[in-house]
């Protein structure tokens, strides 16, 4: 993943601010890149937050607590039950992003939510390197993408209080998490 210039590294050497392509129809061009917040971090997850969600999303408390139990219950469930995700980006961490492109994701008048999803793309080397094929949209970070908050429903209206979105974002966490280790 990409380090902004001039970018501050938090307590954990983990970057502030992080550019990241949050586009979710073409997985290897037509990036669409947007400056990440770090919002928390643990041992083994960076909590980042699209700045261009709507207002009212979670608290920094509130995704420290997420961070925390992806460390306590997640990460060691997983772990035990598919393996040691890879660390192509040698952070000792996976990302989650709170990003309204999964908000996106959900057709106005729809009778299902997407919650979230991993892509596999962000997997792949950005060049090649003779290992890999190419796959310029990449991340290069082990990481999935999780709802944002939208209290008034201003994504396609569809509500989403903190409160759906905190009671659901560990089950799609841990669910996202297996799929990036199996990958």
């Amino acid at each position: 993943a990409a380090c902004e210039d001039g970018g501050t590294e938090s307590r954990g050497g983990t970057p502030e601010r992080l550019s990241l392509n949050v586009a979710t129809d073409d997985a290897c061009s037509g990036a669409i890149r947007r400056t990440m917040v770090l919002k928390a971090e643990s041992d083994h997850l960076a909590v980042y937050e699209d700045p261009a969600n709507p207002t009212g999303g979670l608290t920094a408390a509130e995704y420290q607590q997420l961070a925390n139990t992806f460390d306590d219950l997640i990460h060691p469930v997983d772990v035990e039950n598919f393996g040691e995700p890879s660390d192509i980006d040698e952070n000792e961490k996976v990302i989650v992003l709170f990003t309204r492109a999964v908000n996106e994701l959900t057709p106005r008048g729809a009778g299902y939510i997407v919650g979230g999803f991993f892509w596999d793309r962000d997997l792949f080397p950005t060049r090649d390197n003779g290992e890999l094929g190419a796959c310029a949209g990449s991340n290069e970070a082990e990481m999935f993408y999780v709802l944002a908050p939208d209290p008034t429903g201003s994504i396609n209206g569809h509500t989403r209080t903190k409160e759906y979105v905190r009671e659901n974002s560990l089950a799609t966490v841990a669910h996202e998490f297996q799929h990036l280790i199996n990958a």
